[in-house]
């Protein structure tokens, strides 16, 4: 982890590219934070506030994402494979090419949530959302 990029992000909520890896960021408020294509790798993210951040090719691979607010959330192409996101809210979230293979969605809120090219839990894709 790059205590740079964890101060960056505190202070600009930026951090794009970052290793984030193994961070605890429980109940920040990161609402529209630029994180694509960071490295959130076994990061806890319980009760953070990511409205409308941008986790785009993201890799949150393992997180924990508690009743996290992932609404209207950029997690285009973002690795989730293994994430528990236990009562999480994915609302209106795009999930076009996200990765959730082995991810846990109890109680999630997925309501209006993108879903294109995504990998589910099970392996499947679902491209019920595609254009």
């Amino acid at each position: 982890m790059d205590d740079t990029c964890v101060k960056e992000l505190k202070e600009t909520n930026a951090c794009p590219n970052g290793d984030l890896s193994g961070v605890n960021l429980t109940e920040e408020n990161l609402s529209g934070a630029n994180l694509n294509g960071a490295n959130l790798e076994k990061a806890d993210l319980s009760w953070v506030n990511l409205e409308k951040a941008d986790l785009s090719e993201a890799n949150l691979s393992g997180a924990i994402l508690w009743e996290a607010n992932l609404r209207r959330a950029n997690l285009s192409g973002a690795n989730l494979s293994g994430a528990d996101m236990l009562e999480a809210n994915l609302r209106e979230a795009d999930l076009s090419g996200a990765n959730l293979q082995d991810a846990s969605l109890m109680n999630a809120q997925t309501d209006g949530a993108i879903f294109c090219r995504t990998k589910l839990p099970s392996g499947e894709e679902d491209n019920s959302g595609c254009n």
